[in-house]
Formats: C-alpha cells, structure tokens, sequence
C-alpha cells in the first residue's frame, strides 16, 4: 500500500526509525484553565477529547519534568491571585536551562498578583510573562528576560527562542530529524541550499555549517528575525533569511531566482502544494521533505513525481510518542 500512498512511486525501503524518551519529552504545550462556579474549583490540565471539558491533573508525565510534576503548583499559584477567575490558558515552553510560563490574563494582574508571581518565578526557576491579547502584548512580569534555548549540539549550533516561538516538542526525536535531514541532503562544501518553512533556523544553521550558502524562506515575521538573530548568535555569516509567504505570490521573489543544489521543506499540517509543482524550476538534484501530516506529504510526493522527482526513502519519527502524530522525513531525486 506504500506505494499507492505516496504518488504511485515504488520504493525498497522504510529506511529508518527515529525514536527518542517517551516520557518528559515535551518541551511545549498549552494548558486550559477554567474556574467551575459550581465547584468553586480552578481546574488546570488539558482539554478532554471533546473540548468542552478539561481534565483535573496534579502532574503530566509527557511534560518536560520543570513543568509536568508542578501543575498541582501552577493551581495553587493561580488560586491565589485576584483574578484567578480571568485567566483562559497558561502556555508553556521549555529551553535546556529554563522554562517559562505565559499566563494569557483577561484583566490586569494586581500589584499583590505581581509579587506572588515574583516569589514563584524565584522559588522555581521560571520565568513568567503575562498575555492580555494577541502576541504582541506578550510581556515579562518576573524572571529573566533573556531568551530560551536549546542545543545542536552536533553541530555546534544554539538556538535562540522565545517562549511562543514555533519549535519541535522533542528535544531528542528534533535532534535525529536534523542529522537524519541533512544525511539525506548530503550537502557539500561548495553547495547552495535552500530551507523553506525555515521557522528560527533549526535546520538552516546546521545546514549553514556545511555549504557555501543556506537560504531561509519563512511567512513569519518574528520567526525570521529571530532566525537573523540566531545566526548572529552562532557567528553563522553563510545564512540568508527571507520573509515570504510560500503559499501564493513567492515567485515574484529574488530568492526564486537562484539556483540551488538541493531543498528541504518542513511544511505545517496542511503541506505544500503549490509550492511542489513548480519546485522542479529550482534545479535541485535533491528534496527533502519533513512532514507532521501523511495525507498531505502522500499528494505532494505525487506532485514531486509529476515534477521529476523520485521518492529514494521515507523514514518515520516518533515526535510525540502515546500520540498517534507521527512526523515523516521523505528524500526525493531527479530522475
């Protein structure tokens, strides 16, 4: 059925499966919370399978440990606020030396609120911002303001993050995918390649490490930026980040009218469709692509094959295990 699935192509080989910790690997999540009148209860934890209710929880083993064996402590600490009542979710992040926690408040904290979240930000380590609308009004209350991180290590690069930046949830599964991309690359030295969906530059920089030239195409604004930010960081010159939407007008960009050895895409749940119909004009001997959606990765490798690719392997990653999300790495080449 492999076959079928992904655009009529033939293929030996499964190649690989990457696997990593189950537990306390997750580095993101959102936690709902919601005061019941009824029950005169703060309830904080995910929401259950139908979305209207959420789990009452002490501890979340699935968590990054910083964050999962103190949501009994996240409870306690929004119970005693003034506006325990105005608080929808509590989104949390995890770099390898902090964690924070963005506390999305529809009212104003209380100068008593502030300082109860200063004690718990001190007592564990946590940094604390509150949310009183859209991104943008995302701001420290206690902690450090310095921006989380997390390493590659491989490939002696550190990446920088803010605490609602996109990245993978696991630490250990993010690092495989990256060797696993760019072994299927197999870039060289004297090598133009380009990354699109690029986010803050998880596989650009690496990628950068090993070529003349890594080129990063992102929608996002923020992402970008702090992409450039994160190759300054890295002392990475080779880099060059672009803002561009890669669902409609991209051809009109400069960075469309370059040739490049080989491209890799990490696309959201919804694919890349346009985008794998016209890929064939880049020039590239190879594609990679990374996917979180089997459906859209199985169109879009039929596209590539209309295109001139082939599809050599796939492989599977385990990225949230006791899930049924699984992420695929898929290696094309002109035939």
């Amino acid at each position: 059925g492999t076959a079928a699935a992904f655009g009529g192509a033939a293929m030996e080989q499964l190649t690989k499966q990457i696997m990593g910790p189950t537990f306390g690997y997750r580095r993101r999540a959102r936690l709902a919370v919601k005061y019941v009148e009824k029950k005169r209860e703060l309830l904080v934890g995910f929401h259950e399978k139908d979305g209207r209710y959420i789990s009452r929880m002490e501890e979340c083993l699935v968590l990054h440990a910083s964050a999962g064996r103190r949501i009994a402590d996240f409870k306690k600490l929004l119970s005693s606020l003034s506006i325990y009542k105005h608080i929808a979710q509590i989104e949390i992040s995890c770099g390898s030396t902090r964690t924070a926690l963005v506390l999305r408040n529809l009212q104003p904290f209380s100068a008593e609120d502030v300082a109860r979240l200063s004690i718990f930000s001190q007592t564990h380590s946590m940094d604390i911002y509150g949310q009183a609308s859209g991104i943008d009004s995302v701001h420290l209350i206690a902690g450090s303001d310095r921006p989380l991180s997390y390493d590659l290590s491989d490939h002696g690069v550190k990446i920088f993050f803010a605490p609602l930046d996109f990245i993978q949830i696991n630490q250990k599964v993010n690092e495989r995918l990256v060797n696993l991309a760019l072994e299927m690359l197999e870039p060289r030295r004297e090598e133009v390649i380009l990354d699109l969906f690029c986010g803050i530059g998880n596989f650009t920089l690496p990628l950068a490490r090993k070529v003349s030239c890594a080129v990063g195409v992102e929608g996002a604004f923020r992402a970008v930026s702090q992409a450039r930010q994160n190759a300054i960081a890295n002392g990475i010159a080779n880099a060059i980040f672009h803002e561009s939407d890669l669902v409609t007008n991209f051809q009109e960009q400069s960075w469309w009218h370059r040739k490049y050895d080989g491209i890799l895409l990490d696309p959201p749940r919804t694919g890349a469709e346009k985008l794998c119909s016209v890929l064939g004009e880049l020039g590239a001997k190879k594609i990679v692509y990374v996917s979180c959606n089997a459906v859209t990765l199985a169109r879009d490798s039929g596209i590539l094959r209309k295109s001139g690719y082939e599809l050599k392997s796939i492989a599977i990653a385990d990225m949230y295990p006791h899930t049924k999300h699984l992420e695929a790495v898929a290696e094309f080449a002109k035939f």
